[in-house]
């Protein structure tokens, strides 16, 4: 094993290790929304036949209520995914803020002594 954890091969390392090493690596950085946009137009074209199910309502509903489902998770992956972008943007925003104004520019910082205790 090497310092990440990951199983070494015991002879050369083949093409297909370093194909899955790379898949593990793009996948530990790639969020879940990534693979649903990957997924929404493959959905798509497996849903099509189903508009043309004229003589069995109850298939055609059964194959629309799917679509709806996927389509809502999608809708909430995306909410998800929108509200931990705003929550990172808002800590980076406030540690910037921190970071910028939470310098002591007082006179009495500046004297050798230090910050003085006002009593």
């Amino acid at each position: 094993m090497n310092e990440r954890g990951e199983k070494e091969p015991d002879g050369p390392r083949t093409l297909g290790w370093h194909f899955l090493k790379a898949l593990r690596e793009a996948h530990a950085w790639r969020p879940a929304s990534f693979y649903l946009l990957f997924a929404i137009p493959v959905v798509m074209i497996l849903a099509a036949p189903a508009f043309y199910m004229r003589d069995n309502p109850r298939r055609f509903a059964l194959h629309l209520a799917l679509l709806f489902v996927f389509l809502f998770v999608i809708m909430l992956r995306a909410a998800v995914d929108c509200l931990e972008i705003l929550r990172k943007h808002r800590s980076e925003q406030q540690r910037a803020f921190h970071a910028i104004f939470s310098r002591d520019d007082t006179p009495e910082s500046d004297s050798p002594e230090g910050p003085q205790d006002k009593k």
